[in-house]
Formats: C-alpha cells, sequence, structure tokens
C-alpha cells in the first residue's frame, strides 16, 4: 500500500487507440494538455479546432453545427476585431468574413476527423453558462466584453443530457465505429467560487452518469488528480491547475487505459524524437553535433517508416 497516495483501478478499454485513426478530443484542459501528448506521441489528432471550451452546451454547439454543415454564424465584435460567440477567443480576425470562413472551415475540418475517428475525447469544465440577454442563448466564451451584455447561470442537469444522449445517438449514426468518451476537468473554477464550483462540478458529474447510462464511457480524469494525487504538490502555483507532474500521471493512466502495451513503446520514442528535435545541442563540439544529428535522422527513418506522424516544433 502506497501510504502518499490512494490508488484505484481504472479498467482497460477493449476498444484501444492506433496510429491509423484519427482521435478527437474538445472541451477543457483535458484536451489541451493530453491532447497535445498524444499529438506528440505520433497519434492522428485533432484537438479543440475552436479553442478551449468549458462548457457541455458550447462543446455540443459546436459538435451539431459540424457534422450537420451548419452555416450558422454569431458574429461578436470587440473594437476591430471579430470573432464568434461559439469560439473560443484564438478564433479572431480584421473581418467578419474572414472569421465567418475560419468558423465554416474549422467545423469542416472537425467532421472529416469524425467521420474516421476511433474515439472522441470530451471533456466538461462548468455548468456555469454566459447568456447573452440580447438572444438568451449561452455563449463559448464572453471574448471580454462587458459583464452587463450576459446573465450568468448554473444549466440544468436535464437540459444538457437531453442535448447530448441525442447528440452522441447522432454520433453514432456518423461514424458507427466512434467510441466516445466523457471526462470532467479536475480544475476548479474559484472565480465562480470553492462553493458554487463543487456544485457545477456535482452537475457535471450527473451529466456523465445519465450519457454514461446510455451506453457511453468515462475516462476518470477529475478523480486521479483530486482523489488519488491530492496534494498542493501536483498543482501549479495557482493552486488550480495541474502541474506537469500531475498531468504526465493523468498521460501514463490514459495510456494504461486506452493504449496496448507495444503501442505505448513507439509513443514514447515518437515523444522522445521529438523532445531531441526540439533540443539545441549548445556547448558541444561538432563531431558530437554531427552524430546528433545523425542520430536524428535514423531515428526519424525508423518512425516514417512504421509510419508515424512526425511534426516540425
Amino acid at each position: 500500500m502506497d501510504s502518499f497516495r490512494l490508488h484505484f483501478p481504472i479498467q482497460k478499454q477493449e476498444k484501444q487507440l492506433s496510429f491509423d485513426r484519427p482521435v478527437v478530443f474538445l472541451g477543457s484542459c483535458f484536451s489541451d494538455e493530453i491532447g497535445e501528448k498524444a499529438r506528440l506521441g505520433g497519434l492522428n489528432v485533432i484537438s479543440n479546432p475552436f479553442g478551449t471550451l468549458f462548457h457541455p452546451l458550447a462543446l455540443a454547439e459546436v459538435i451539431e453545427d459540424s457534422i450537420t454543415d451548419s452555416l450558422h454564424f454569431r458574429p461578436s465584435q470587440r473594437d476591430d476585431v471579430w470573432m464568434d460567440w461559439s469560439a473560443a477567443a484564438k478564433l479572431q480576425s480584421t473581418t467578419e468574413e474572414e472569421i465567418k470562413e475560419t468558423i465554416l472551415g474549422q467545423r469542416k475540418l472537425l467532421k472529416n476527423k469524425l467521420l474516421s475517428a476511433s474515439h472522441l475525447f470530451v471533456t466538461f469544465g462548468t455548468a456555469f453558462g454566459y447568456y447573452l440577454k440580447s438572444d438568451g442563448k449561452l455563449v463559448a466564451n464572453c471574448h471580454k466584453q462587458a459583464t452587463s451584455l450576459f446573465e450568468k447561470r448554473l444549466t440544468p442537469i436535464e437540459e444538457m443530457s437531453e442535448v447530448w444522449i441525442e447528440l452522441s445517438a447522432k454520433l453514432q449514426e456518423l461514424n458507427p465505429n466512434l467510441n466516445i468518451v466523457f471526462t470532467v476537468s479536475p480544475v476548479r473554477h474559484i472565480k465562480d467560487g470553492l462553493v458554487e464550483n463543487n456544485r457545477s462540478k456535482a452537475r457535471l458529474h450527473l451529466l456523465v452518469e445519465q450519457v454514461q447510462n446510455a451506453g457511453y464511457l468515462y475516462f476518470p480524469s477529475f478523480e486521479i488528480v483530486n482523489d488519488e494525487l491530492r496534494d498542493y504538490r501536483f498543482f501549479t502555483r495557482d493552486n488550480v491547475h495541474p502541474n506537469e507532474l500531475a498531468i504526465d500521471y493523468v498521460w501514463n493512466r490514459f495510456l494504461e487505459t486506452f493504449v496496448h502495451e507495444d503501442l505505448i513503446e513507439w509513443i514514447n520514442r515518437v515523444q522522445k524524437f521529438h523532445h531531441a528535435m526540439n533540443h539545441r545541442p549548445t556547448g558541444k563540439s561538432e563531431l558530437e553535433k554531427v552524430q546528433f544529428a545523425k542520430f536524428l535522422d535514423r531515428e526519424r527513418g525508423i518512425l516514417e517508416e512504421k509510419g508515424l506522424i512526425l511534426y516540425t516544433l
């Protein structure tokens, strides 16, 4: 027994990840952090094409609009910058037409990946939603607009579960081989208040329970960080976000759950290659630099022959 942490078993999933089929990550921090590790491990990954989204209904909207080829667009303007109420602020442009083209392009990209993906990982971050007073609709991001434009409220579980059960069924029609996995972000939204954050997370867990009852999977990233690790040494200085040590731990438990042992070795090898590619061999002799370059060339050849995806960092 480990006296410094509470370990709990996670059942290894029968349907596992592979190098030859895309994997889609959408939602909160899990999608950003674990999606990036999967990408650098050589998997065919698309992660948050609309930016980091936290609310279940905001996530549902971008998926629904993508798989139905919707031309619907919700422009938002701040000074000379154009954005979309349904996407994060990283998607922006100087004209309304350009941001619309960007949004439609991202929808097409997401749909194409979902058509052939083996897994879709969806991470819910908060049940608090910000609704535009002008039309009563939820926004994915407030884009630093005046708070007076919005009404903040907790979204009912029934509303979220109805949307997600229906949407999950549509996704299975689109791609019958798609495995949908839900997670809840371990990051606390302390700006809402700790009590309020706990109530929000409780709604997300109940939402996941209802979609699980409809036949979909759950990966316990929330429990890994807040119950298994359960120590502020695993958080950044804000005491809210998991640090690199915690993210690595969640990543390893993710691999144990969704990846075959033989494949894990190749994923780790690709990650080491990307790390080496990003390394600048300062302080080394010219001979050492030449040898290092030859090593990278040999390793690249082996990995490319294996058909693995390599990235330029």
